[in-house]
Order: C-alpha cells, then structure tokens, then sequence
C-alpha cells in the first residue's frame, strides 16, 4: 500500500510541497476550495477533497494553511486521523506547543518549517526544511517524503520566521533602493523588474552557492574592504 501522506492546504507552498512528495507516496490534497484541490491533485496523481476528513487515513499529515487557522485544524485533524499518524504544521509563523494536543491515539504534532519563499520554491529553488523533533523516527518519515527540498534537517524550527522575516526585510529594502536609483536614472520600468527578477536575485543566488564569477567576487572583495 505504501505511505498516504495528505496536505492540507492547496495555495502556493501548499503546492510546493505536494510537488516535492516522494514519487510512489499515496498524495491526498484536501482544500476547502475544491476546485484548487483538485487541480493540484490531478498534476500530483493524487485524491482530492474539500473536508478534513480526506485525511483519514493518512501517515503523515502536512498543515500549509494561514497561522490563524492551524490551532483549530489541527485539533480537528487529531478527532480524524488514525492512531499513530504524525500532523507537521509548516505555517511559517504559527508555532504549536505539543501540550495543546495530548491525545489517547499516538498522534504527534511537529513543528516543521521551510527557510525560503513559496515563489520561488515552486519555481524549483526547494528551500531547506527544519523539523522540530529528537525523534528519529518521526524525522525519517517526514524526510523520506519531502524529497523535492534541497535538504531536510533537525532543528529549532522556531527560528524559521525570524530568518525568513529578516531576508523577506532586508530584500525588499535592496529591491526597493535599486528600484529607485534606476528610476531617477530614467531606465524604463520593464528594464527595472528585469534586473531585479534576474540580475539581482540571480547574483543572491551565486552568492549563497558560493557560485559568484570573477567579476562579482571582485566586487564583494571592494564591497567588504568599504571601496564602494
């Protein structure tokens, strides 16, 4: 039968992270908007529902919804899901306290989170995923699923929003001072979202894969020595 993992969730990560789901995994997306479940179902070669109860018999449950929500979903996934099952909220910036959901059916909550922006990992650029657990067991599950993200560790999956907030802040303060100096120098405004989308973020890029060219490690080595 193999592993049934279900997402709940049908947005932007959500679909990423259905996308990233091991090939021979049983994929359930449940959404309340059905139409979205079932179109992200029938590219993943999976089932589709609007109710939580599509869960039901799932191994690994994925919460990807807005962190107002995950409390109250998650306690009616537990009155769903089968003995044993593990439910990961990966909503950036709801963190749950494993006290909340004691239960007499084995189930864990896991907090686990993704360092990286939904656009751009359903681009295909995975972030790295943290998973808040000491239990071996529960880790492998979740990693031997997530297998389109570029790495699965454990961690302090707390720390994931102050980190994606700190980039997300001192990215738009770049993209914003290189938007207006090149509109003061009358360079057009698909020009602008050019050098932005591609020269800019693909030099970020370069930069944290240690991947930069002649050219721009010598403008990082003027840059640090403050020549400009």
């Amino acid at each position: 039968m193999g592993i049934t993992v279900a997402v709940v969730g049908a947005g932007i990560m959500g679909s990423a992270v259905a996308r990233s789901l091991a090939q021979d995994t049983n994929k359930v997306i449940i959404d309340s908007d059905l139409d979205k479940a079932i179109a992200l179902a029938e590219d993943i070669d999976g089932m589709s529902y609007a109710e939580l109860s599509g869960a039901a018999d799932a191994d690994l449950i994925i919460v990807v919804i807005p962190p107002q929500i995950v409390n109250t979903t998650i306690k009616h996934l537990i009155d769903i899901v089968k003995s044993g099952a593990v439910i990961i909220n990966m909503a950036t910036n709801a963190i749950t306290d494993p006290g909340d959901y004691v239960n007499s059916k084995n189930i864990t909550v896991v907090d686990t989170k993704v360092i990286g922006h939904s656009v751009t990992i359903g681009g295909g650029m995975h972030g790295v995923v943290i998973v808040k657990t000491l239990d071996e067991s529960i880790f492998n599950l979740i990693r031997s699923q997530l297998v389109g993200f570029k790495d699965v560790q454990k961690g302090d999956a707390d720390l994931v929003a102050e980190i994606n907030s700190i980039a997300v802040t001192e990215g738009l303060k770049t993209a914003i001072r290189i938007s207006n100096k090149m509109q003061n120098d009358d360079i057009p405004e698909e020009w602008i979202k050019a050098a932005l989308g591609s020269t800019c973020a693909g030099t970020i890029q370069a930069f944290a894969n240690e991947e930069l060219g002649h050219f721009a490690r010598e403008l990082v080595r003027k840059i640090e020595n403050g020549e400009c």
